[in-house]
């Protein structure tokens, strides 16, 4: 009879995690040591125990190693040389075998309970894809306010992260990976999930702050940043609607003007940056002509002759 009672348990213990959709979840790292344990404590301190916890070193030159060994009985650990983030993240989605997936980048990390609430809104929603709010931290301190999914806003801005939970099945079938063209300029996790709801994704909004995303301090001054972010702006841009103005022309008919505008633009800000180069070699052969001078009019022959030159030109003027 006990026997019986333990093959009973056991079966509703099978037949609940059969019930319960495995997640995957990948921390990404590549140099956080330092914040990399804090991300990996709060995967495995989910209330949602169905997750496969996978950790894919890219080339950390720091003590990360050291670190993520510690974990290797508890999660599939993957060491690589440096190949950015986007190979990192269809290595992922290779590596993945749930029915859902998440990409946490090592120097973020989730709240207690995130996984088992965006499961149970992909589940309540029939949802391929679901986002939450963020609380940023660190440099700056606020929520997000995400809003509604709209393919018509996710068109012109991303609020959808790549730690929101995407279903594996949906990927695969469709043969989406992330592009490796924004892998330098960045803004591939805006490209990600507009691929997927073109190609017909469902996509729903859990309006709770679930994981938080740490800002850095940055040694760079606010302009060149500011300038340098606006420049990359305009080429991912201009890439991304280039690229689904061809895959999705029904979408984006209305954008040829949209696309030609940032052609104009982008030519005409690399003409300047190119003059601009020209300009600063100029500069610098100057003054390497003006230092040699220097030095030779700080010589004996050289003040000999600079007076005679001197005499030579008062001369002639008379």
């Amino acid at each position: 009879m006990i026997a019986d009672v333990v093959n009973k348990e056991q079966t509703y213990g099978e037949f609940r995690e059969c019930a319960q959709p495995k997640v995957s979840v990948v921390i990404l790292n590549h140099n956080y040591a330092e914040y990399v344990e804090t991300a990996i404590k709060s995967v495995l301190s989910q209330t949602y125990k169905f997750v496969e916890l996978i950790i894919i070193d890219d080339g950390s030159t720091d003590n990360s190693r050291e670190i993520i060994n510690r974990y290797s009985q508890q999660a599939i650990v993957h060491f690589q040389s440096n190949a950015g983030v986007v190979a990192s993240r269809n290595l992922a989605l290779s590596l993945a075998t749930g029915r859902y997936i998440v990409q946490l980048d090592a120097d973020d990390y989730l709240e207690l309970d995130y996984i088992e609430k965006m499961v149970n809104a992909a589940q309540s929603n029939n949802a391929d894809i679901v986002y939450c709010q963020a609380q940023y931290f660190g440099r700056v301190s606020f929520i997000t306010q995400n809003p509604t999914y709209s393919l018509d806003t996710l068109k012109l801005h991303n609020y959808i992260s790549s730690c929101s939970m995407f279903s594996l099945d949906f990927i695969q079938s469709n043969h989406i990976k992330y592009d490796a063209y924004l892998d330098k300029i960045g803004d591939e996790d805006w490209d990600f999930p507009l691929h997927c709801c073109l190609a017909g994704a469902k996509a729903v909004l859990l309006d709770e702050a679930l994981f938080f995303y740490r800002k850095h301090d940055d040694s760079q001054s606010r302009g060149d940043l500011l300038n340098q972010s606006l420049f990359q702006q305009l080429l991912v841009r201009h890439h991304i609607l280039q690229r689904y103005n061809s895959l999705y022309p029904a979408e984006f008919k209305d954008y040829s003007d949209y696309i030609i505008l940032m052609e104009q633009m982008i030519h005409y800000i690399e003409r300047t940056n190119n003059l601009s180069s020209e300009l600063q070699t100029l500069q610098e052969k100057y003054i390497t002509r003006t230092s040699e001078i220097d030095k030779i009019r700080s010589t004996f022959i050289g003040k000999l002759l600079y007076k005679i030159a001197l005499f030579v030109s008062r001369l002639l003027k008379r």
